[in-house]
């Protein structure tokens, strides 16, 4: 998942760069504020750096979300063992993240990286 996230946030370091861009434009406008692309939502909320480009699904007693802000260099990923839609809790962790707490780590790539644990989480 970091690999696809990073490659989405900076496309023009991947050989995909332009299938990647593409992707991520705005296909059908579905709300005044949202918008689907190529496997992405693009919703534009007030006060954000840019798009957010999300996408989540659930199956089976399992729920994720996946989202990211190129142009604030973040992203966030999701995965739950709980029937419940964790996409608020993910648009939440993407909109503080810029501010997380020194606790957040590195991987080996370069990425910054956190983990929670909370109701459903294991």
């Amino acid at each position: 998942m970091l690999c696809l996230l990073r490659a989405n946030l900076d496309p023009a370091h991947t050989p995909l760069a332009s299938q990647v861009q593409r992707a991520q434009l705005p296909g059908l406008r579905v709300a005044k504020r949202v918008e689907v692309g190529l496997g992405w939502l693009l919703a534009r909320p007030p006060g954000a750096a840019g798009p957010v480009l999300w996408h989540n699904g659930g199956t089976g007693g399992f729920h994720s979300f996946v989202a990211f802000v190129r142009e604030a260099d973040t992203a966030v990923v999701v995965l739950s063992t709980t029937a419940r839609s964790v996409g608020r809790l993910g648009l939440r962790l993407l909109k503080c993240w810029p501010a997380a707490p020194a606790s957040a780590l590195a991987d080996h790539g370069g990425n910054r990286v956190s983990s929670a644990s909370g109701p459903g989480s294991r």
